[in-house]
């Protein structure tokens, strides 16, 4: 339902109790209930006005906003590349590290990070950058969480259907790397890779590459268990430290991903060809840009929770410090505190507390997307900071 739609509908309300009270002549108690709920309606409604005029106005100027915000990002030295496989809705079989060994990313033109012994060539085989000698140098691997209906019958219990599926990672460290074993390692729904890129290398350097490539190959024996709406998607991201000191910004460049169809199709050997000039993979990737998430935010009440938030800050916020523990990314938009702690030890769980971060949608579905959310360590007491 539109603000407008909602806006009248509260005006009317209101001017319909006027009209009654008008005309009737009711005890002064449920005369003074009835006053107090126009006055409710009446004021819902004068807010919602503003809230549109607000909306609007910040909608006409938000394209020349990131138009700006574009032009700066192009001169933005990136920092690293990070490829990464997400599975979003279902187990991969044999293993999504398994089925990445089919996806490969290739350009041709200027080096955007240094000859590795393991690419010699400059392309990037997915399956065998997701390695365990390359997890701890900056990388991230999610978990998949699932809820389904089952059917017990005597002793045995099967699955009838799945009803959520949702992934949850986090970067890997020492400690969590320490309990990975090959069955876990072969249930992962999600694994990123970070490289760091070379000097200046900026955004606009992928718009002077000559051809981007991505090749995707399905294995004869693939499967998807779960809901399985979507596929496996296959990401090349551009990160880039403009935002804050914790997000990075990102910006997606894989031809899988940007293009709506391959540009070559091989039944004999199931192998889809993306292929692309640098040019034009810069502009797909500033139409996703221009597209992010921000559009839906300004349709939010945008207003009306700024004008609430600053209340409650007004009255309410105090000043703290906080470490900043680890940062979990879910495709759930809304996940349980369980899921968001489940790679975290119960003794450093002990005071902190989770806030949300900014998602990204940069995959090109509608229905995916990472929700980010930081993990703050207890409350610094003042004596303590005073001290540092």
């Amino acid at each position: 339902m539109s603000i407008e739609l909602i806006a009248a509908l509260l005006t009317g309300a209101a001017a319909i109790i006027a009209f009654l009270l008008s005309y009737k002549k009711e005890d002064k108690g449920p005369r003074r209930l009835w006053l107090a709920v126009g006055f409710v309606f009446a004021s819902g409604a004068g807010l919602l006005a503003l809230e549109e005029a607000h909306r609007k106005a910040a909608m006409e100027s938000l394209p020349q906003e990131l138009e700006r915000e574009w032009v700066e990002l192009l001169e933005t030295p990136v920092v690293a590349v990070e490829f990464e496989m997400l599975a979003p809705d279902g187990w991969i079989t044999p293993s999504l590290i398994e089925v990445a060994d089919g996806v490969r990313f290739h350009i041709d033109g200027k080096p955007l990070f240094a000859a590795r012994k393991d690419f010699p060539r400059g392309e990037v085989n997915f399956g065998g950058l997701f390695q365990p000698q390359n997890l701890l140098k900056g990388s991230r691997i999610g978990e998949p969480i699932a809820t389904g209906k089952t059917k017990t019958s005597g002793n045995t219990r099967t699955l009838e259907e799945f009803k959520t599926f949702e992934c949850v990672a986090s970067d890997v460290t020492p400690d969590t790397a320490a309990t990975w074993d090959e069955k876990k390692r072969k249930g992962v729904c999600s694994v990123a890779v970070r490289i760091k890129t070379l000097d200046k290398i900026f955004l606009r350097t992928i718009g002077e590459l000559r051809n981007v490539r991505m090749t995707v190959t399905t294995a004869l024996n693939a499967q998807c268990i779960g809901l399985c709406k979507i596929g496996p998607l296959a990401s090349v991201k551009l990160l880039m430290r403009a935002g804050d000191g914790v997000q990075p910004i990102m910006i997606e460049i894989s031809p899988s991903l940007l293009l709506t169809r391959p540009s070559s199709l091989s039944e004999t050997t199931r192998t889809a060809t993306y292929e692309i000039g640098g040019r034009p993979l810069l502009e797909l990737a500033k139409s996703r840009f221009m597209q992010s998430p921000r559009y839906r935010e300004r349709e939010r009440f945008q207003f009306t929770k700024g004008l609430l938030s600053e209340l409650i800050r007004k009255t309410t916020t105090t000043t703290e410090r906080r470490e900043l523990l680890d940062i979990v990314w879910t495709t759930n938009p809304s996940p349980d505190e369980a899921s968001l702690y489940r790679s975290m030890s119960p003794e450093k769980r002990a005071g902190s507390e989770i806030m949300r971060g900014p998602e990204w949608c940069g995959f090109g579905k509608e229905s995916v997307c990472w929700h980010r959310f930081l993990i703050m360590g207890p409350s610094v007491p003042r004596s303590v900071e005073s001290k540092q």
